[in-house]
């Protein structure tokens, strides 16, 4: 059983070594999921029913490959008694997009539609940027797979979104997009404190690379977290800005 499990922990298949950013068949998979990101939303532009199943589609997909993740990268964790620091939790910030997706599908709500909207096409189509194209996994392994497909439609989601008409961003959207981040990050910041755990990087930021070296020279580590989700908050601003100029840019040109 550990054997089959291992299948989902092995950092690459092919027994390579690192460094695995530059390997060819990741840049043959970003090329080829590139043109999938410039062609589907211009296929769906102006088809409403379309939009609706392709977005529908992708976020079942997430879905399907997040639970996998969980249940079998989770049960190798707890075989091997590796602890709580190895398991992987729902507890990021790109993971709100499990649980906006649907709200912006099926709520009723225009106020609750528009603020996961306003969260899915900036703070959330950042992360998806950002772990798609600069992931140092390998893609000849579960989790680095996972990371590529997942963040690939957390990057293609928002532009369907938006090439499509689906969603008409407003500079006042990012009030209620920032809002859905925090709801999320309440919980987590209790979490990360109670387990010493740094999901979504606002507790001490020692999961964030580089910036781990910044954090430490804060005097506080509740300086850092309000740095961290204020820098949250003015991506989220800043990317509703531009959508929304180049929004009404676009209807100044027709």
């Amino acid at each position: 059983m550990n054997d089959f499990l291992s299948f989902f922990a092995v950092e690459d298949w092919l027994n390579r070594p690192g460094p695995y950013e530059l390997k060819l068949e990741k840049i043959i998979l970003i090329l080829v999921f590139v043109f999938l990101i410039v062609f589907l939303p211009i296929k769906l532009r102006n088809n409403e029913k379309g939009t609706r199943k392709a977005l529908i589609f992708f976020w079942l997909f997430a879905v399907s490959i997040d639970l996998i993740k969980y249940i079998f990268f989770n049960a190798f964790v707890t075989a091997n008694n590796l602890g709580l620091d190895r398991m992987e939790l729902p507890l990021w910030t790109c993971t709100i997009y499990l649980f906006a997706m649907p709200l912006s599908l099926f709520c009723k709500n225009e106020k609750v539609k528009n603020a996961c909207n306003g969260f899915l096409c900036s703070i959330s189509m950042i992360g998806g940027f950002i772990n798609f194209f600069f992931s140092a996994e390998s893609v000849f392994s579960f989790l680095g797979l996972h990371t590529f497909l997942y963040h690939f439609v957390l990057l293609i989601t928002p532009i369907i979104m938006l090439v499509s008409g689906y969603y008409k961003p407003k500079f006042k959207d990012f009030i209620g997009g920032f809002l859905v981040f925090i709801i999320y990050a309440i919980p987590v910041f209790i979490f990360d404190n109670i387990f010493k755990q740094d999901y979504m990087f606002i507790y001490n930021g020692a999961w964030f690379g580089p910036a781990w070296e910044i954090a430490k020279l804060m005097p506080h580590k509740l300086l850092w977290t309000f740095v961290c989700v204020i820098a949250h908050g003015g991506v989220c601003a800043l990317i509703i800005f531009i959508e929304s100029k180049l929004i009404n840019l676009k209807k100044l040109n027709k």
